[in-house]
């Protein structure tokens, strides 16, 4: 069996989780782990290996959309100003050290060997013989 089906079953057997635990008023992420110890004890499926452009590509975007869907904008209106404060800064000291020349691809947070940009280019390092 490849990855992608593996994964599409994970995913599937997740939303069926998450369905049964709403009904049951029960937390979603103990009935969860409980069902990936059982599947893992059981052997059922090969688990793909994970890497940082499978977690970045595949199981960081539904966690961050189901984290937003669920933001109550009351909450995020009483956080304002320690929001601001450390994401307009941040924001431009990341362009400063980008537009600078400043080689992205030696950050820890970048996958292996390259980088995605919010429009969904990847570019190459250049590195030696790239």
């Amino acid at each position: 069996m490849n990855y992608e089906s593996v994964i599409l079953i994970l995913f599937v057997i997740a939303s069926f989780v998450a369905m049964a635990m709403r009904r049951l008023n029960l937390p979603y992420t103990i009935a969860l782990m409980a069902v990936g110890l059982v599947l893992g004890s059981l052997h059922l499926l090969n688990p793909p290996h994970l890497t940082q452009e499978l977690l970045y590509a595949v199981f960081l975007p539904p966690l961050i959309f189901e984290t937003a869907i669920h933001l109550k904008f009351s909450d995020m209106q009483k956080d304002m100003l320690p929001i601001t404060t450390l994401v307009i800064p941040g924001v431009i000291l990341l362009t400063l050290g980008y537009r600078s020349g400043h080689d992205p691809c030696q950050c820890p947070f970048y996958a292996d060997r390259h980088y995605h940009l919010a429009s969904g280019d990847s570019l190459r390092c250049r590195r030696g013989g790239d």
